[in-house]
């Protein structure tokens, strides 16, 4: 089976979409949804500690189908396409055809996607990307060897009323700014990438950030990064780890809200132990857990 997509003009949003994975890992599953005219993905990070989700519409990145075969076979399912260590490689071949500029300076070429049927042993299907090749006036490229296989896939139904979840929820909305505030605070007084925390926590209406949770030693700093609209009725302090927030949310040029909760163990006892941030300005979701003190 074969769908053609062509990419007429700039090459950056969708360049720009991918290396928010790359920085994360070198391997990706993203899904081509011809209903919706997007390309969706989520991420692990290695431990899967932390999660992000992200669309990009076919629009937002220049992209339109040109001809799509057994259009009606595929129905509402997306295209699987498991890339295997080879995202760097994907965005360099992007970027390369992005190069070539006509008068206008816009980039043209064509990424034509083979697929196949998986049966799966339940009797469902997955169609899955065989290959990928892009050529324009000037140049052809190909990739292949996707394999889904050895990628973990989590449904949009899970990540949604699972992981990204939390009771009686609490927010606040966070700038780019006040997002590389933190990177940049806590960079003065970083120790080890792979121990450095940070805490947040509410007080009162108040959102806080600072660099431990070590009650014998004071934080060597406490920032103010956010107000609630009503005080939440529980304590929340969350720990997680300095290196999965900068991998997460470093550069971002997004606001996004940040969101604080709970999950009851039973009728008396809670866990806080995730933070959510939730991009107002695009798809873009992040699961970011707690640090396993156990």
């Amino acid at each position: 089976m074969h769908l053609k997509l062509t990419l007429n003009g700039s090459v950056d949003p969708f360049v720009n979409y991918l290396k928010n994975f790359a920085k994360i890992r070198p391997s990706l599953l993203i899904e081509i949804d011809t209903k919706l005219k997007a390309f969706v993905a989520k991420t692990f990070s290695e431990d899967r500690a932390s999660i992000r989700f992200s669309a990009i519409s076919f629009d937002a990145c220049n992209v339109t189908i040109t001809s799509h075969e057994n259009e009606k076979e595929l129905g509402d399912n997306r295209i699987k396409t498991g890339i295997l260590i080879q995202l760097p490689k994907l965005i360099k071949i992007v970027e390369r055809f992005g190069s070539d500029l006509d008068d206008k300076g816009n980039s043209n070429f064509d990424i034509d996607v083979d697929y196949d049927i998986l049966k799966n042993s339940d009797n469902s299907s997955d169609y899955v990307a065989t290959s990928i090749s892009f050529s324009s006036s000037l140049l052809k490229m190909k990739m292949d060897g996707f394999r889904i296989s050895e990628l973990k896939y989590l449904d949009d139904d899970t990540f949604n009323n699972r992981v990204f979840n939390v009771q009686d929820p609490v927010s606040f909305e966070a700038s780019p700014t006040v997002i590389s505030s933190i990177i940049k605070t806590s960079d003065i007084i970083k120790v080890d990438p792979r121990k450095d925390t940070l805490v947040f926590y509410v007080d009162g209406k108040d959102v806080y950030v600072k660099d431990t949770n070590d009650k014998k030693k004071a934080p060597n700093f406490v920032y103010k990064i956010g107000h609630l609209e009503q005080e939440p009725g529980y304590a929340i302090q969350v720990s997680i780890f300095r290196e999965k927030f900068i991998q997460m949310m470093d550069k971002t040029d997004e606001t996004f809200k940040i969101i604080l909760g709970r999950r009851m163990l039973d009728a008396t006892n809670y866990d806080v132990d995730r933070i959510l941030f939730d991009s107002l300005t695009t798809p873009t979701k992040v699961v970011i857990s707690r640090i396993n003190e156990g």
